[in-house]
């Protein structure tokens, strides 16, 4: 399932318009980030903390979102 998610499904996204992509691979706990409208992927900032760009103030930060701690994960 990683493979489409991380391919295809980024490559339909990117086409109809989505500014941003995140997407949560549990079984490798790893979040991967992408920015659609660059066509690139964004490195995880030192306090792996994702700023949406595309949702001013939308902030997940990524360890809690791994440990699913849904109180902590999104702000």
């Amino acid at each position: 399932s990683w493979s489409l998610e991380l391919h295809a499904k980024r490559v339909d996204y990117q086409r109809y318009g989505v500014r941003e992509y995140v997407v949560v691979l549990p079984a490798t706990r790893e979040i991967v980030w992408f920015d659609l409208a660059a066509g690139r992927q964004h490195t995880l900032p030192a306090d792996r903390v994702i700023r949406s760009q595309a949702f001013p103030g939308l902030w997940i930060d990524v360890d809690a979102v791994l440990a699913q701690d849904g109180a902590r994960g999104l702000t």
